[in-house]
């Protein structure tokens, strides 16, 4: 072959290769500054909303603080009370105690009445709305009562894993002892299923109710701190 052809050849080669390199490349810039204008304008949405917010600290963010803070309190000197190896409490603690979470959730209900909630970030109304319902649930609750979830994931080689069905149901908690450890995580090669469970109520005594209490109280606590102070994680 004629080196002239087979020069021509290769600078056309090298040239449409580098044609296709600088198109990717410049794509891939193309892609990170519109990811980078997305995140800015994000961010811009997010100080404006979270502006908002902070303007409605004195009317919606301070009292439910108050209300959750004293309802803390109240359980500190009611947990004090409770003897949790016999699962027992004298009546007069916990009668104490269910009239301060009564208070607590018609403080809220006020509040909500009058729209309060619509000053809420998404994240703080959701977290409000669930502790709220899992501590009336729990007032007159005499047994644990949890949902499980269960999902199971398609391993495809290359691709990842991929979601292929969840389902959930709410049974009893001395059910779901006996039935997690029986649960398999994996059902056939390349199947695997993933399992959590969810407290929906229990007893104001018990260590079920004081994990999922405490645990979502403090998260309510550290949501408004955020408005208020100034953060960017409240969304």
């Amino acid at each position: 072959m004629d080196d002239s052809l087979i020069k021509a050849g290769l600078a056309i080669g090298g040239a449409i290769g580098g044609a296709i390199i600088a198109g990717l490349a410049n794509a891939y810039a193309a892609r990170q500054r519109i990811r980078e204008i997305e995140i800015s304008y994000s961010h811009k949405l997010r100080d404006g909303y979270l502006e908002n917010a902070r303007k409605m600290a004195a009317d919606v963010y301070i009292p439910i603080s108050i209300a959750i803070g004293q309802l803390l309190k109240s359980y500190d000197q009611f947990r004090a009370n409770i003897d949790f190896d016999n699962n027992q409490v004298p009546t007069g603690s916990r009668n104490s105690f269910l009239g301060q979470c009564r208070n607590y959730l018609l403080e809220i209900d006020r509040l909500f009445s009058r729209g309060a909630d619509a000053y809420l970030t998404n994240e703080l109304d959701s977290t409000l709305r669930k502790f709220n319902s899992f501590v009336n649930q729990s007032l007159n609750e005499t047994a644990v009562s949890q949902k499980i979830i269960l999902e199971a994931f398609a391993q495809i080689p290359f691709l990842g894993n991929f979601s292929t069905g969840k389902v959930e149901r709410t049974i009893p908690h001395r059910t779901l002892t006996r039935f997690l450890p029986t649960v398999s995580t994996t059902l056939i090669p390349g199947i695997s299923i993933s399992y959590a469970s969810e407290t929906l109520s229990a007893p104001l005594h018990s260590r079920e109710f004081e994990e999922r209490f405490q645990t979502e109280a403090i998260e309510i606590k550290a949501l408004i701190k955020e408005v208020i102070l100034g953060s960017h994680r409240a969304t």
